[in-house]
Protein backbone atom coordinates (compact mmCIF):
# COMPACT_ATOMS: atom_id res chain seq x y z
CA UNK A 1 0.00 0.00 0.00
CA UNK A 2 2.83 2.00 -0.26
CA UNK A 3 2.97 2.50 -4.08
CA UNK A 4 0.28 0.14 -5.02
CA UNK A 5 0.50 -1.49 -8.89
CA UNK A 6 -3.53 -1.54 -8.64
CA UNK A 7 -5.26 1.47 -8.02
CA UNK A 8 -8.94 1.03 -6.10
CA UNK A 9 -11.80 3.36 -6.05
CA UNK A 10 -14.79 2.53 -4.19
CA UNK A 11 -17.90 1.28 -6.38
CA UNK A 12 -21.24 0.57 -6.22
CA UNK A 13 -22.33 -0.85 -3.19
CA UNK A 14 -19.78 1.29 -1.50
CA UNK A 15 -21.21 4.17 -2.85
CA UNK A 16 -24.29 3.88 -3.41
CA UNK A 17 -25.31 2.41 0.49
CA UNK A 18 -24.53 4.64 3.62
CA UNK A 19 -23.75 1.83 5.34
CA UNK A 20 -20.17 1.19 3.46
CA UNK A 21 -16.58 1.46 4.48
CA UNK A 22 -13.32 1.72 2.86
CA UNK A 23 -9.58 1.38 2.80
CA UNK A 24 -8.04 2.75 6.10
CA UNK A 25 -4.17 2.71 5.55
CA UNK A 26 -2.20 1.11 8.70
CA UNK A 27 0.82 0.59 10.24
CA UNK A 28 0.90 -1.32 12.86
CA UNK A 29 1.86 -5.07 11.01
CA UNK A 30 2.27 -5.08 7.10
CA UNK A 31 3.16 -8.13 5.60
CA UNK A 32 5.35 -6.49 3.53
CA UNK A 33 6.29 -3.08 3.47
CA UNK A 34 5.46 -0.16 6.08
CA UNK A 35 1.43 -0.02 5.06
CA UNK A 36 -1.47 -2.29 4.48
CA UNK A 37 -5.25 -1.10 3.69
CA UNK A 38 -7.30 -2.23 6.71
CA UNK A 39 -11.47 -2.50 6.42
CA UNK A 40 -13.64 -2.33 9.42
CA UNK A 41 -17.12 -3.89 9.08
CA UNK A 42 -20.04 -3.35 11.93
CA UNK A 43 -23.55 -2.45 12.08
CA UNK A 44 -22.82 0.90 10.41
CA UNK A 45 -20.38 -0.84 8.04
CA UNK A 46 -21.95 -3.29 6.25
CA UNK A 47 -20.31 -3.23 2.74
CA UNK A 48 -17.10 -3.12 0.63
CA UNK A 49 -16.82 -2.78 -2.80
CA UNK A 50 -13.93 -1.09 -4.81
CA UNK A 51 -12.38 -1.76 -8.75
CA UNK A 52 -9.41 -0.70 -10.24
CA UNK A 53 -9.41 2.77 -10.94
CA UNK A 54 -8.67 1.97 -15.05
CA UNK A 55 -9.67 -0.94 -17.38
CA UNK A 56 -7.33 -3.20 -19.47
CA UNK A 57 -8.08 -5.08 -22.94
CA UNK A 58 -6.68 -8.38 -22.51
CA UNK A 59 -6.31 -10.69 -25.53
CA UNK A 60 -8.06 -13.44 -25.20
CA UNK A 61 -5.09 -15.46 -25.28
CA UNK A 62 -3.08 -14.30 -22.88
CA UNK A 63 -3.13 -15.33 -18.97
CA UNK A 64 -4.12 -13.36 -16.16
CA UNK A 65 -4.02 -13.46 -12.21
CA UNK A 66 -4.84 -11.57 -10.08
CA UNK A 67 -2.12 -11.36 -7.02
CA UNK A 68 -3.85 -10.74 -3.05
CA UNK A 69 -2.41 -10.34 0.12
CA UNK A 70 -4.90 -10.74 3.02
CA UNK A 71 -5.89 -11.39 6.10
CA UNK A 72 -9.16 -11.21 7.45
CA UNK A 73 -12.25 -12.73 9.57
CA UNK A 74 -14.92 -11.82 6.62
CA UNK A 75 -15.17 -13.41 3.59
CA UNK A 76 -15.14 -11.23 0.75
CA UNK A 77 -15.26 -11.82 -3.66
CA UNK A 78 -12.54 -11.42 -6.11
CA UNK A 79 -13.69 -10.79 -9.55
CA UNK A 80 -13.95 -9.19 -13.09
CA UNK A 81 -16.08 -6.14 -13.96
CA UNK A 82 -16.42 -6.15 -17.52
CA UNK A 83 -17.74 -2.94 -19.83
CA UNK A 84 -18.69 -3.94 -23.46
CA UNK A 85 -17.56 -0.96 -25.34
CA UNK A 86 -20.07 -1.17 -28.14
CA UNK A 87 -22.96 -0.53 -26.30
CA UNK A 88 -21.28 0.51 -22.54
CA UNK A 89 -22.77 -1.88 -20.54
CA UNK A 90 -21.11 -2.92 -17.38
CA UNK A 91 -21.34 -6.13 -15.20
CA UNK A 92 -19.64 -8.32 -12.51
CA UNK A 93 -18.42 -11.93 -12.96
CA UNK A 94 -16.64 -13.02 -9.58
CA UNK A 95 -14.80 -15.41 -10.00
CA UNK A 96 -13.61 -16.68 -6.09
CA UNK A 97 -15.04 -16.24 -2.88
CA UNK A 98 -12.21 -15.84 -0.69
CA UNK A 99 -12.28 -17.64 3.05
CA UNK A 100 -10.91 -15.57 6.29
CA UNK A 101 -7.33 -16.20 7.14
CA UNK A 102 -5.92 -15.14 10.60
CA UNK A 103 -2.42 -15.26 9.22
CA UNK A 104 -1.29 -13.14 5.95
CA UNK A 105 -1.88 -15.29 3.05
CA UNK A 106 -0.98 -15.03 -0.41
CA UNK A 107 -3.59 -15.88 -3.33
CA UNK A 108 -3.45 -16.07 -7.40
CA UNK A 109 -6.62 -16.20 -8.88
CA UNK A 110 -6.29 -17.41 -12.41
CA UNK A 111 -8.43 -15.41 -14.39
CA UNK A 112 -8.29 -16.10 -18.07
CA UNK A 113 -11.02 -19.14 -18.07
CA UNK A 114 -13.35 -16.09 -17.68
CA UNK A 115 -11.80 -13.73 -19.86
CA UNK A 116 -12.33 -16.22 -22.66
CA UNK A 117 -15.79 -16.66 -21.77
CA UNK A 118 -16.93 -13.05 -21.89
CA UNK A 119 -14.59 -12.19 -24.75
CA UNK A 120 -16.28 -15.60 -27.04
CA UNK A 121 -19.53 -13.97 -25.83
CA UNK A 122 -19.17 -10.29 -26.45
CA UNK A 123 -16.74 -9.89 -29.01
CA UNK A 124 -13.38 -8.05 -28.28
CA UNK A 125 -14.99 -4.89 -27.66
CA UNK A 126 -14.72 -5.33 -24.09
CA UNK A 127 -12.57 -4.21 -21.18
CA UNK A 128 -11.76 -5.46 -17.76
CA UNK A 129 -11.22 -3.60 -14.05
CA UNK A 130 -10.13 -5.80 -10.91
CA UNK A 131 -13.44 -6.33 -8.54
CA UNK A 132 -13.21 -7.03 -4.83
CA UNK A 133 -16.82 -7.10 -2.92
CA UNK A 134 -17.24 -7.73 0.96
CA UNK A 135 -20.81 -7.98 2.86
CA UNK A 136 -20.02 -8.08 6.50
CA UNK A 137 -23.56 -8.75 6.87
CA UNK A 138 -24.03 -6.24 9.65
CA UNK A 139 -21.48 -8.41 12.16
CA UNK A 140 -18.03 -6.96 13.23
CA UNK A 141 -14.85 -7.81 11.26
CA UNK A 142 -12.21 -7.00 9.31
CA UNK A 143 -10.22 -7.12 5.72
CA UNK A 144 -6.49 -6.17 5.59
CA UNK A 145 -5.36 -5.78 2.17
CA UNK A 146 -1.14 -5.61 1.78
CA UNK A 147 -0.33 -6.63 -2.19
CA UNK A 148 -3.36 -6.49 -4.82
CA UNK A 149 -1.62 -6.96 -8.39
CA UNK A 150 -2.56 -7.70 -11.61
CA UNK A 151 -0.27 -10.10 -13.87
CA UNK A 152 -0.72 -10.85 -17.29
CA UNK A 153 1.30 -11.24 -20.35
CA UNK A 154 1.96 -8.41 -22.56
Amino acid sequence: FESPTVSLIPFASSVSNPDSTYFRRRTDAPFRGQRYGHVEFGPDNRFFEVISADFHSIARGLDIYTEVTYRSNIEFTVGLLYRDNSTGDIAIEPVVTVRPQSAWNTIYVHMIGQIRELTNLFGTDIEFALWISADGEGGDGFIQFDDIRMIHEI
